[in-house]
């Protein structure tokens, strides 16, 4: 077993940056360099250390110590690392990597800090694979930041921390705005496009642990075009209430437009790309009203009190937790969101939506949007919860 990791290192070693010198001792230490760029800059850290989890980079002399002494794998890997940055704080934005949460034993006097940065999910994320692979290891961690109090329950079963709601901190970084009504008349549809998808025969996520849990039944339905089928539906609502279809793109990919060119024609909307990792935002607050499925962004623009309809995925027949406000809405209809994707069931909400003026829309949502995304204005209880610990533990 030993030989065989030592194996996939040395292989790993060839498609990595390496670096020759062990890293420097810091007060913070990223976990997982992945968004560490731009949740650092929303935070105003200017000074951290990245632990590179995905191996773009490997420390050799860390790697050849393990090695000597026979303890080479993974967890040791990052236990050593932490160990020589010696950090006050680690700090993670992939809240649904479960490693993570197995450090925290190691290292008591250090602060562990998660912060959930995407829609969480029973099936196909942190929660079905602790359940599937019955992973039994002590999970801790000191605070975890999530978009809401539901979902900060369903950590807490699986994850020993305390917990704070703060919504999303790439929302809350960016000022709400209110713009003047325009009187265009527009439905924005925000794109759930991935490369995957390119293919329309194909799905958006791997069939294979579904087949095993659903069978093949699920397979086919799941095949027919779950992604597909509400651009579609828009197309032919916008058609007949004269009405401008806008596809707010995921990507600045022209492969991503030209999906929707084949899927809708070119004359047929208008396709805004997604310009920087903020720009949709701007988009979405000038919108009037919006369409998403399953998308975060869509989350975020419900906590921006945005006219916004929910539709989710034919997966939501068959897992739950794909239903729009998983798992603090258990129904799967109401006055703005539906599991049944039909030109019927979205043309009925899309017309009673439109009718609300926004002190309506605001009023009616209120409840259900504080306990699905919350707005943490400018991230101030992170920002004060780790300005407090570095100070504590100077």
């Amino acid at each position: 077993m030993f030989i065989k990791r030592v194996r996939n290192w040395y292989n790993l070693i060839f498609n990595s940056k390496i670096s020759f010198k062990y890293p420097k001792k810091n007060k913070i230490l990223v976990f997982d360099k992945e968004f560490s760029k731009i949740g650092c800059k929303i935070l105003g850290l200017k000074k951290y250390e990245t632990l590179h989890v995905r191996k773009e980079e490997i420390c050799l002399p860390i790697l050849i110590g393990l090695i000597f002494k026979f303890k080479l794998n993974s967890l040791n890997y990052y236990k050593k690392y932490i160990e020589i940055t010696d950090p006050k704080i680690v700090l993670t934005f992939i809240d649904n990597n479960y490693v993570f949460y197995k450090l925290k034993k190691y290292f008591i006097s250090k602060t562990f800090i998660s912060i959930q940065n995407g829609h969480r999910m029973a099936f196909g994320d942190i929660f079905g694979f602790l359940k599937q692979y019955k992973i039994k290891d002590k999970l801790s961690a000191n605070m975890i930041f999530t978009f809401n109090k539901n979902i900060a329950k369903k950590y807490k079963r699986v994850i020993s921390s305390e917990y704070s709601f703060i919504g999303s901190i790439r929302n809350n970084h960016i000022k709400k705005k209110v713009f003047a009504k325009k009187k265009t008349r527009s439905v924005v549809y925000i794109s759930t496009y991935r490369s995957v998808l390119s293919n329309i025969s194909k799905n958006f996520l791997s069939l294979e642990d579904n087949e095993e849990r659903f069978g093949k039944k699920y397979k086919l339905k799941y095949r027919q075009g779950i992604n597909f089928d509400i651009p579609t539906i828009l197309k032919r609502y916008c058609f007949e209430n004269k009405e401008k279809l806008i596809i707010l793109g995921s990507s600045k990919s022209l492969e991503e437009k030209n999906f929707y060119d084949k899927l809708l024609g070119p004359a047929n909307y208008k396709f805004i790309y997604k310009k920087g990792v903020f720009s949709n935002y701007s988009e979405i607050d000038k919108s009037n009203l919006i369409v998403s499925t399953f998308s975060t962004l869509g989350y975020e623009a419900f906590a921006r009190g945005k006219k916004i309809c929910f539709f989710s995925p034919k997966i939501s027949k068959f897992e739950k937790s794909y239903i729009f406000g998983w798992p603090y809405l258990k129904n799967s209809k109401g006055f703005f969101y539906s599991n049944e994707i039909s030109y019927t069931s979205v043309s009925k909400i899309l017309d009673n939506i439109k009718k609300m003026n926004r002190s309506m829309w605001l009023k009616k949502t209120s409840s259900i949007q504080k306990n699905i995304m919350l707005y943490n204005k400018n991230n101030s209880l992170i920002k004060n919860y780790i300005k407090n610990k570095l100070i504590k533990n100077n």
